[in-house]
């Protein structure tokens, strides 16, 4: 399954309603959900390790966002 601007949306949604933002109750962080549930690669990636390990979910959210923003913008042209 590919991760859609529409699917994270919902992705965030869910997990701040489930978790308050913090890790869910496997211990993961959302960053580390996305990637086991996406297959995203995030810990292979030196510029991407900090989403992996980021506590926050608003800022992994944040920035997959703008990753898939302007994915979709190249994709175009």
């Amino acid at each position: 399954m590919q991760l859609t601007p529409e699917r994270l949306n919902l992705e965030y949604l869910q997990w701040t309603l489930e978790n308050l933002g913090n890790r869910n109750k496997d211990d993961l962080r959302f960053g580390q959900y996305l990637d086991w549930k996406y297959d995203l690669k995030l810990h292979l990636s030196d510029r991407s390790a900090d989403i992996f390990y980021q506590e926050r979910a608003d800022v992994v959210y944040d920035e997959i966002h703008r990753v898939l923003a302007q994915n979709n913008v190249q994709n175009t042209l």
